[in-house]
This record gives C-alpha cells, sequence and structure tokens, in this order.
C-alpha cells in the first residue's frame, strides 16, 4: 500500500449492482453475438469420473479455459 501512495495511483473499485440497468443491453448483444458467431463459448472438457479431482484443482490452478466441464458418460 506504500508504493501506491509514494506513486500517487489511485485504486478504483466498482459494485456490479451500480451497473444492472446495463444488463439487458448486455444480455440482447452477447446473443446477437453467439448466434451470428462474432463470439464464442470456451469450454475446457475433461472426461471421465476419474478425472473430478484434477479438473477441480485445476480449476484453483488457472489450468482451465473458459468453463470448465466433465464428462462423465457418453449419453
Amino acid at each position: 500500500m506504500l508504493s501506491v501512495m509514494y506513486k500517487s495511483i489511485t485504486i478504483q473499485g466498482f459494485l456490479v449492482g451500480n451497473y444492472l440497468y446495463l444488463f439487458p443491453e448486455f444480455l440482447k448483444l452477447t446473443i446477437d453475438h453467439l448466434r451470428t458467431g462474432k463470439m464464442h463459448v470456451l469450454e475446457d472438457v475433461s472426461f471421465g469420473l476419474e478425472s473430478v479431482p484434477s479438473a477441480f484443482v485445476g480449476r484453483f490452478r488457472g489450468n482451465n479455459v473458459g468453463k470448465r466441464c466433465v464428462q462423465i458418460s457418453h449419453d
């Protein structure tokens, strides 16, 4: 914190609740981008029940990209 004060750095946070009025517009744009292919959902899929522990630990180590999923069966 002292280095922030010595360098005159400004730290500012925000609350998501302050921007809830933008959510309908965000949702509309995001859905449009997903439908037109401008945006893609990233999924990191592991296969089999035996991969659950490593998939879980990998989430906290930053090993995954996008949504982390474990596929248990092929059904």
